[in-house]
């Protein structure tokens, strides 16, 4: 007999999704290690974002637009960074963050597939393929407290 599920213990998010095309995990890793996301400034994070958008767009073509308003303080207090409008399939950005971007994408992959809109699926997407991506950089992210959604 198995115990029921909610008394399993739960996997941390970076542990949620095993299978992750691996094109999807080398452009988040160039973006990372090869094009130094993080030692970049405003304008070129935006670039690499932008770059990595068009890549993960022509792998799994969501159809998705992208739109990248760093500045606008009040949504990205409203919203912690980013959101998702599945009205008109568009990802906004307030924060220049590789795991907020990721996070949104996978809104945009569940649209695509026709699936519902799940936050728990997309945390889970986000830190789990930015760990697959550079082990490093997420366990830096975790001891800066960068990572806020670790654990279920």
């Amino acid at each position: 007999m198995t115990e029921p599920e909610q008394d399993k213990p739960k996997k941390l998010y970076k542990d949620r999704y095993t299978k992750i095309d691996k094109r999807t995990i080398e452009a988040v890793r160039n973006a990372i290690l090869t094009q130094r996301f993080y030692k970049q400034d405003n304008s070129n994070k935006k670039q690499i974002i932008t770059e990595l958008f068009n890549r993960l767009n022509a792998i799994y073509n969501t159809q998705a637009t992208l739109r990248i308003d760093e500045n606008n303080n009040n949504m990205y207090m409203m919203t912690g960074g980013g959101m998702y409008n599945p009205s008109n399939n568009t990802i906004h950005l307030f924060k220049l963050s590789l795991i907020t971007f990721l996070h949104e994408f996978k809104h945009a992959l569940l649209k695509a597939k026709g699936k519902k809109q799940s936050e728990i699926q997309a945390r889970g997407y986000s830190i789990s393929l930015f760990y697959k991506a550079s082990e490093r950089h997420y366990n830096r992210a975790v001891r800066k407290g960068l990572i806020f959604h670790e654990k279920p």
